[in-house]
């Protein structure tokens, strides 16, 4: 068991008494198995990022509130929390640095088709 499964699994049976609910309702509202409930609330096992979705979602909190990691930050945000230009290109989709460019698909639709000489005669 390391200490991030641990944390994990104390901070899911915290949420889930906080909204009064027993395993077995947690795991029914979740359509999880409440064995897999079990071995997560004691640190056994982590759960899937799915089955973590179906869990926030029973529980009405987000991804985050579960994991126990509220991002202030946006990636790419400096120690000032403003985000780098870099960073707000990259979201825009814009292009940065590094970042190859598309390559365009021929003229026509799907593609050219070669002309091969195979069963040709005389060529």
């Amino acid at each position: 068991m390391s200490e991030g499964t641990t944390a994990m699994g104390e901070r899911l049976q915290d949420l889930r008494l906080s909204a009064g609910l027993s395993q077995s309702q947690l795991a029914r509202r979740a359509s999880i198995p409440t064995a897999s409930l079990k071995n997560w609330e004691q640190g056994l096992r982590l759960p899937r990022l799915d089955a973590a979705y179906r869990l926030a979602k029973a529980l009405g909190i987000s991804l985050d509130l579960l994991a126990g990691r509220i991002f202030e930050e946006p990636p790419g945000a400096g120690g000032d929390g403003k985000v780098s230009g870099a960073a707000q290109e990259a979201t825009r989709g814009g292009k940065t640095a590094g970042t190859p460019a598309r390559q365009k698909k021929p003229a026509g639709g799907k593609g050219r088709k070669h002309k091969g000489t195979a069963g040709k005669k005389g060529a």
